[in-house]
């Protein structure tokens, strides 16, 4: 009987957006938004100085690879959900 009840009942999922997966991902691209924005704001090194990449390419790289990591991360965490593990310390009590 209880299964019965269990089917008729609608799928009472929270939004995406209450999820530990986008709170996470969204915290981690914001600050890294915020992050690529200030690097916007560096000096341009002379071209004397300039040996390789300008200082400011690097930040902008990584940070761009970082939002792209999170996403990538977000995508395969919405296709398989994270398991809540019990804590470690609960086996030896």
């Amino acid at each position: 009987m209880k299964n019965v009840q269990k089917l008729k009942r609608a799928n009472k999922s929270l939004p995406f957006f209450f999820k530990d997966e986008f709170k996470v991902s969204f915290v981690i691209i914001f600050v890294s938004l915020i992050l690529l924005l200030t690097t916007f704001t560096f000096d341009i090194v002379p071209p004397i100085l300039n040996r390789g990449i300008q200082p400011a390419t690097f930040p902008k790289a990584l940070l761009i690879l970082i939002i792209a990591m999170t996403l990538i991360v977000y995508y395969s965490a919405t296709k398989n959900p994270w398991k809540i593990e019990k804590n470690y310390l609960d086996h030896f009590s």
